[in-house]
């Protein structure tokens, strides 16, 4: 109760009356009776109306601004590394480098993660579980690991999950390696993860373009607007088997490109996670090698949920205002996230009290301007030529 008197109080302790003169767009904000604070999921219409990557959001009540925050409904993780010894590493003849490790006991682990010297390769590693080192059960056998180094960037993954065990020993197989040397260390790991809500934010159909000296596939789509936040890609693939690295970058303008991220793509695997991106143009580049093109008929974005919290206790009509190009990001006193109602938003709609910011005399009489300037350099110039003259 004391928490949501204190949101009822940073209502209250707001700052100057909202000027809705500057905003372009207005939607009505359909509030849950007696629910003390609400929420407003930003979908993509949301974001196509904001014109300042969501700073220009503000949530008005008769006039007044109403504090607001912004919750990512993100996954919860938790890693926790085990104490183990590293037994038998050795290269077995027609299978390829193998190595036991002891857990001393019996904790939860579903992760491996190794090290190495080596670069540039791709393999795969079985990985088995025992309680007596003697009889194994696989617990997973298509684990891939890999370093790519290019010119412009290295990305490298080594890390391979399978099921949750609690047996003592794991047993792991890399067949490509025949150097026991190029497994330097192994680790194990309990990991949990708590998904986060996930929303695909866009679905596209990418414009391909080959280009075969380079043996690679350059996919170019357009969400439609600049400004909706996305931070996971998957591809729509045809059913053939595969296995190729990909980079991902983004643009405003499809012409300067800013490096996202990179990835392995393969038939199990369709999904690049990356930093979060805002920009309006998606370039995915498959390396093909000498493998043929891919078949990618569709790419989606996604992004983990944002909710838009404010106290909705005080009674009146909601106003969710936007599309302020030069709006900058609102600080408010609001407290820690607490449980919200749900509640929906219609579609943006012309702000009836919006005026455009007026032009400067200049920008409005470029023509007058130029008259001036010229007339301007005429009179300074004949100015000059007499006072030479005079001396």
């Amino acid at each position: 109760m004391k928490l949501v008197l204190s949101l009822l109080a940073a209502a209250g302790v707001l700052h100057a009356d909202f000027d809705p003169a500057h905003w372009q767009t207005r939607t009505p904000i359909a509030l849950q009776p007696a629910a003390p604070v609400s929420a407003i999921v930003l979908d993509p219409a949301v974001c196509r109306a904001s014109l300042a990557s969501l700073r220009d959001l503000r949530i008005v009540r008769a006039g007044v601004e109403v504090p607001y925050r912004f919750e990512i409904l993100s996954a919860a993780r938790e890693q926790i590394e085990l104490q183990l010894r590293m037994l038998n590493k050795t290269a077995v003849p027609n299978t390829g480098v193998q190595a036991v490790l002891d857990l001393n006991g019996h904790p939860s682990h579903n992760r491996l993660r190794l090290s190495t010297t080596q670069h540039n390769f791709k393999e795969t590693v079985r990985i088995e579980t025992s309680d007596d080192a003697r009889h194994w059960a696989i617990a997973r056998s298509d684990g891939l690991i890999f370093d790519i180094a290019t010119t412009s960037r290295d990305a490298s993954d080594l890390t391979i999950d399978y099921p949750v065990s609690t047996r003592r020993y794991l047993r792991l197989t890399i067949p490509g390696w025949r150097d026991p040397a190029y497994l330097a260390s192994a680790w194990l790991t309990y990991y949990k993860e708590t998904s986060g809500v996930r929303d695909t934010v866009s679905t596209l159909t990418p414009r391909a373009t080959e280009d075969p000296k380079a043996q690679t596939t350059s996919l170019v789509a357009d969400i439609g607007f600049q400004g909706l936040p996305y931070d996971r890609l998957n591809l729509t693939v045809g059913p053939e088997a595969f296995s190729r690295n990909v980079e991902i970058s983004t643009s405003s303008d499809a012409k300067e490109w800013s490096f996202a991220g990179q990835g392995v793509i393969s038939q199990e695997r369709l999904a690049i996670d990356f930093p979060d991106q805002w920009n309006r143009y998606v370039k995915i580049t498959v390396f093909n090698r000498d493998s043929a093109p891919l078949k990618i008929s569709r790419v989606s974005l996604s992004a983990l949920r944002r909710l838009l919290q404010f106290p909705s206790a005080a009674t009146g009509a909601y106003w969710l205002y936007s599309g302020n190009p030069a709006a900058k990001q609102p600080s408010y006193d609001f407290a820690s996230p607490q449980p919200a109602s749900l509640v929906s938003v219609s579609v943006p709609e012309p702000n009836p009290q919006y005026r455009p910011p007026t032009q400067p005399w200049s920008d409005r009489n470029p023509h007058l301007l130029n008259f001036v300037l010229i007339a301007a350099v005429a009179v300074m110039g004949f100015l000059t030529i007499r006072f030479l003259r005079k001396i």
